[in-house]
């Protein structure tokens, strides 16, 4: 993904687990079976291209996993 230099806001909700890695590093690690995370964090990225990668775990029941992401902080 291709971005400017800056600061950005990601969130993350997810049921049952969920990991965002971003360039290869981990930034959320919400891997909790029964139970439904929000997670938030401001990440300063340099400008140019970007690999996002979300790793998703459904246990039972509904599954669900969002990803936001805005600029600004």
């Amino acid at each position: 993904m291709l971005i400017s230099e800056g600061i950005y806001l990601y969130l993350l909700t997810a049921d049952d687990g969920a990991r965002l890695w971003i360039d290869g590093n981990l930034f959320f690690d919400v891997w909790e079976p029964g139970s439904v995370s929000l997670v938030q964090k401001g990440i300063r990225l340099d400008a140019g291209v970007h690999t996002f990668v979300v790793e998703y775990h459904e246990g039972t029941g509904r599954a669900r996993v969002v990803l936001w992401g805005r600029t600004g902080e």
